[in-house]
């Protein structure tokens, strides 16, 4: 691929992904967007390694064969034998990305192409585009968007829009300000979000009336906001009445933490020396000593000393996992390039069949039996298990000329070829 084409797909992609990304199609004119890529041999028996990789934008699957239309309009088809696989890709100027399941699906297509970018090295140039443009979505999705009908939406704009789920109050005063359809949207340490018409704001759990905090509480399935009291301002009686009401809590399957998160059907599992590990109606979680009340932290047995300790076992197990995965992900990176190197290499290769005449320091001299003619093979020792007289196949890139004196003293100058090892 010379600097004039690569420069035209680096544009192609960056067109493609900034109109993903802001809601618009391409312009009229364009080749239509693909529906998915499918992967095949040319012949059966053939390695998997030089698999065909090719984008289409219609196909269909019957018993014997498929059929499929590349985004040039060509008609192909393969056999089932030589099918290797197909992926498809969602329509993103019509697809829906918010339910769990959605995203679940869409993170495996996305490991899908990785995937096969990683085993077919032909597969690099193809779909790689095609990759960072679903890549850049994913990101959109961990940022908390979702992607309703083409169009991206923020998660809170999408709870706000939702036809059906929590109720809004209609309006909401919190010191100065007036809110309205106010909604419970998250709890931060010592703050809560409140999601309204004009946006998303804070407010300061403390300076929270019990009238505002009931409101919102009852905006919410999941959250229940806790107006807490620092204990020395508490009276004996009161410390007592809270504790009694957080272990009644608990026994009735209910724990509110000290961020105001509340979990139904609560099972404890486990107790750390720095965490309780629970099951609960929407899955498991771990909750630190540290945002537990402190009934609950009495009830099961917290040790300021042993909690500081495995909280620090458990950083530097982090800061571990942490250095593993960036050296996983130079290592992942290196072999992209190798493979990508080696799809280019493929690129401009050809397959030759030869007889072996001769092993020399340079490489092999070899018959090849399409030209016959005598040319040097260009090959490490350990790359090519060879026998003289043998008759093999390999691919191979032009690698000029050589030259060398036969066991008759006459200068012989030849073709020569680099080996490409596909294995």
């Amino acid at each position: 691929m010379n600097l004039k084409m690569l420069s035209t797909n680096i544009s192609k992609t960056l067109i493609a992904i900034l109109c993903f990304l802001s809601g618009l199609s391409p312009v009229a004119g364009e080749e239509p967007a693909p529906k998915g890529v499918i992967f095949y041999r040319s012949a059966p028996g053939e390695t998997d390694v030089l698999a065909r990789v090719q984008k289409f934008t219609s196909i269909e699957i019957f018993t014997n064969v498929t059929h499929f239309v590349l985004e040039n309009g060509e008609k192909n088809r393969v056999f089932q034998n030589n099918l290797i696989g197909v992926i498809e890709f969602p329509n993103m100027t019509s697809a829906s990305i918010s339910t769990s399941q959605q995203i679940e699906e869409f993170n495996g297509m996305i490991q899908k192409i990785k995937g096969a970018i990683d085993r077919y090295p032909g597969a690099y140039h193809e779909i790689n585009d095609d990759l960072l443009r679903f890549s850049a979505a994913q990101q959109m999705i961990q940022q908390g968007n979702v992607l309703i009908g083409g169009q991206w939406k923020s998660g809170a704009e999408h709870e706000m829009t939702a036809p059906s789920g929590p109720v809004f109050v209609p309006e909401l005063l919190t010191g100065d300000q007036k809110l309205l359809n106010a909604r419970l949207s998250g709890i931060d340490g010592s703050k809560v979000r409140i999601l309204h018409s004009g946006g998303v704001t804070s407010a300061v759990i403390a300076d929270l009336s019990d009238e505002v905090i009931a409101k919102l509480n009852r905006t919410s399935e999941d959250l229940q906001i806790v107006k807490r009291t620092a204990p020395e301002e508490m009276d004996e009686a009161t410390k007592s009445s809270i504790s009694k009401k957080i272990l009644g809590d608990l026994d009735a399957g209910v724990i509110i933490d000290l961020e105001g998160n509340r979990y139904m059907n609560v099972k404890v599992n486990t107790v750390e020396d720095d965490a309780i590990a629970i099951s609960h109606s929407r899955g498991s979680a771990k909750l630190s000593f540290d945002v537990l009340p402190q009934p609950l932290k009495i009830k099961f047995g917290y040790d300021p000393v042993a909690a500081a300790a495995a909280k620090k076992v458990n950083e530097e197990k982090q800061a571990a996992l942490r250095v593993k995965a960036m050296a996983d992900a130079a290592a992942a990176a290196e072999d992209r390039r190798r493979k990508a190197e080696m799809a280019r290499l493929l690129d401009s290769a050809e397959k030759i069949q030869f007889r072996i005449t001769q092993v020399i320091d340079e490489g092999l001299l070899i018959w090849n039996l399409t030209d016959s003619k005598t040319e040097l093979l260009k090959v490490d020792s350990d790359q090519f298990d060879v026998a003289d007289g043998e008759i093999y196949s390999a691919w191979v890139i032009s690698s000029g000329t050589f030259e060398y004196e036969s066991i008759l003293g006459v200068g012989k100058r030849v073709r020569a070829w680099k080996f490409i090892p596909t294995k």
